[in-house]
């Protein structure tokens, strides 16, 4: 990457950081406050402002990366080469496989009346509505995918450029874990691991899509039921991200 966008991107990622530190958690109170107030719309328009913001955030840095000499395929667009999935296949399959297996001892701890509880202070994320589940499975599948471009190949480009890779890993991790003040101290704790290993797995295949497959399905909540919103509201049943669209009641799984 030119030296000259290298450190416009630095710039940008400087910037993107400070706004998130600055407005973020302000923004989530005052959501909260709006929904304990009885504003019915609060969050759809939380999900559309993450939309709108999130896809910006990644084509602006796309834009720089791409106009400071880098190729798609250099900037992880691209499937991991033979000898990455040799090497980190079965980690990724393993992974996978303990995702899956936490996501069936959710749903039967849920059928047994003893759903687990999201990670981190969340409660304002999650949907409770057919409308919300659907506007939270975009978020999920944005999230996923416009992270990984802006904190892991923006993020780690620039690191990576004056930082040993090990140490680049642990700056974005840091940073990752920042952006996500909102969530509080355990949801920062949370996000910032996921963010260390998403980061390792970058550098070592050179490939986004193998952080976006495990990132999306991968929501700040841990599969449970969404705290109720109103009384006489039922909570319903969150599993991971996409299938917050389609979860169902957590009483009807209860009784």
């Amino acid at each position: 990457m030119t030296t000259p966008f290298l450190f416009l991107a630095a710039a940008l990622l400087l910037v993107l950081v400070v706004a998130d530190l600055l407005w973020s958690p302000g923004y989530v109170r005052r959501v909260r406050a709006a929904v304990t107030s009885g504003d019915l719309l609060a969050r759809t328009r939380m999900y559309r402002l993450t939309l709108e913001l999130s896809w910006t955030a990644a084509a602006v840095a796309l834009l720089v990366l791409l106009a400071g000499g880098l190729s798609l395929p250099e900037i992880g667009f691209r499937g991991p080469t033979a000898d990455a999935l040799e090497r980190y296949g079965g980690v990724l399959a393993g992974v996978l496989g303990g995702m899956l297996v936490g996501t069936v001892v959710a749903v039967t701890a849920a059928r047994r009346g003893r759903p687990a509880r999201p990670i981190g202070d969340i409660d304002v994320l999650l949907p409770r509505t057919a409308s919300e589940r659907r506007w939270y499975a975009a978020v999920a599948v944005t999230a996923g995918t416009t992270e990984e471009v802006v904190y892991r190949a923006f993020a780690l480009v620039v690191l990576t450029a004056v930082l040993p890779a090990a140490a680049a890993v642990g700056v974005a991790a840091v940073v990752f874990g920042l952006a996500h003040a909102y969530q509080g101290v355990a949801g920062m704790l949370v996000t910032g691991l996921l963010a260390a290993g998403l980061g390792a797995l970058y550098l070592a295949t050179g490939s986004l899509l193998p952080g976006m497959v495990l990132h999306v399905p991968d929501r700040p909540s841990r599969p449970g039921s969404a705290p109720r919103s109103r009384p006489g509201a039922r909570p319903y049943l969150i599993v991971g991200r996409v299938e917050a669209a389609w979860a169902v009641p957590a009483d009807r799984l209860t009784g």
